[in-house]
């Protein structure tokens, strides 16, 4: 062993001693002014990007507000004057040309049509389908599916 290493084991045994007899003073002190003050440091210490991080992220955020305000403004604007000139311009039922045919009031829907099946199933939930079925009289449809290719059924096509 160096002697040099145990002349500083007995310095840091002294010192450690010393030390430990060390004990804070209780008199004088003030917690609640102790913390208060720590907090105000601690507050400090952070606020130097906050005092301009956060200005600027708000005058960011309202000049694209005003950016945004102004585009929708002049948006409905230009599609206010598009329905001014398009209902100026706008073709009368008796302009219309021969092969178009004008919606008169005496249209009648079909019974089958998709508003009023709705309604019939919006007064009536549970019952509306069998009615529906009542009414009609006509024979099924038979429905014919085309040819499926099916396992094993490939040397028939190659054939053909």
């Amino acid at each position: 062993m160096d002697s040099s290493s145990s002349h500083s084991e007995d310095e840091l045994k002294a010192l450690e001693s010393r030390l430990a007899e060390w004990r804070p003073a209780t008199e004088g002190l003030d917690t609640d002014a102790m913390l208060y003050t720590a907090g105000m440091e601690a507050g400090r210490r952070g606020s130097g990007r906050g005092r301009v991080l956060w200005p600027t992220l708000c005058l960011a955020l309202a000049l694209a507000c005003a950016g945004l305000g102004t585009w929708g403004l002049t948006e409905r604007s230009e599609h206010q004057a598009l329905l001014i000139q398009v209902s100026e311009h706008a073709p009368t039922t008796s302009n219309l040309p021969s092969g178009v045919m004008a919606v008169s009031d005496s249209y009648v829907p079909s019974p089958k049509d998709y508003l009023q099946l709705r309604r019939l199933a919006e007064q009536d939930p549970g019952n509306w389908l069998s009615s529906l079925q009542q009414n009609e009289t006509q024979q099924p449809k038979l429905v014919t599916f085309p040819n499926i290719l099916r396992a094993g059924e490939y040397d028939r096509f190659r054939d053909q």
